[in-house]
């Protein structure tokens, strides 16, 4: 990911480094230090692809948690993001469901995982099952 950021915000970042927070920018400095092993990261990830496919092909959808508890309140943060990581890796269409309410009133999420290019299977899944949940 580190990698991919270096690459995707590196014009934003020569022209107008003051608008890209320290957080960012060191997330990018780790990617430009990381590019040698970014080619041997992709063909990991083919393979990885390829068996996510194959377990895939028996079921509809995956159903796992969005995140590792509740979403956080406000904008500093979108919450901790692992839980999606692999899935932004492996490229299957992803859905969060809010399916319940944590103490504080924020979502628990229930994630959705399709077939990769199956988009509008899932959606249609996810159509079908957000009703049954409480949030």
């Amino acid at each position: 990911m580190s990698v991919e950021a270096a690459r995707a915000f590196d014009a934003y970042q020569r022209a107008r480094p003051e608008l890209i927070s320290p957080a960012l920018t060191a997330f990018m400095e780790e990617g430009r230090r990381n590019e040698t092993r970014y080619a041997e990261a992709q063909e990991r990830a083919t393979t990885a692809r390829a068996g996510f496919d194959h377990l895939m092909a028996e079921f509809d959808a995956l159903v796992l948690p969005a995140a590792t508890g509740v979403a956080p309140k406000g904008l500093a943060s979108t919450g901790d993001a692992s839980f999606s990581l692999f899935l932004s890796l492996l490229g299957p269409p992803c859905a969060t469901i809010p399916g319940f309410l944590g103490r504080d009133g924020m979502p628990i999420g229930i994630q959705m995982v399709g077939r990769r290019g199956a988009d509008e299977a899932l959606l249609a899944l996810v159509e079908d099952l957000a009703p049954l949940f409480p949030a």
